[in-house]
């Protein structure tokens, strides 16, 4: 009994060293991953979500969000632009939509591992004391695809 124990006690140790082992490498395929993509980021904070990790960043003057896939794989970014910063195309594009009287609150580049992207441009419109919010996604070359 006490030979069982011991091996038991021997055996739950060598499975938590290995789980220890493997997080640990886990953890830094991600690290090297993000790092091969966006050298010199700045104040990076990780959060595990349910099915991906997500990492929030400063990058080239922008604030930036990138998710990871749970083999550590980079799934897409979003950077937060101005409205001034858009191509061209694209402010026409949102000049001639159904939300060219709103307000643009928010806008990201999304750009995602099957290598397309497209800007995401969140509107505000405050009427009679209601506020009403929209999205668009638009692609670099001006077409609004939602």
């Amino acid at each position: 009994m006490k030979t069982n124990a011991k091996l038991y006690m021997l055996l739950l140790c060598g499975v938590l060293c290995m789980a220890g082992w493997g997080n640990n490498v886990f953890g830094q395929i991600y690290k090297k991953n993000f790092e091969l993509k966006y050298s010199n980021a700045r104040d990076v904070e990780w959060e595990a979500k349910a099915d991906y990790y997500e990492v929030e960043f400063k990058w080239n003057g922008h604030d930036m969000t990138a998710y990871f896939d749970k083999k550590g794989l980079w799934q897409s970014t979003e950077t937060e632009v101005r409205f001034k910063e858009l191509p061209n195309a694209v402010k026409q594009a949102v000049k001639t939509s159904d939300y060219a009287d709103w307000k643009t609150d928010d806008i990201d580049l999304v750009e995602k591992a099957d290598g397309t992207s497209y800007y995401e441009i969140e509107f505000e419109l405050e009427e009679g004391g209601m506020e009403q919010n929209a999205i668009l996604r638009i692609t670099p070359e001006g077409e609004i695809i939602e």
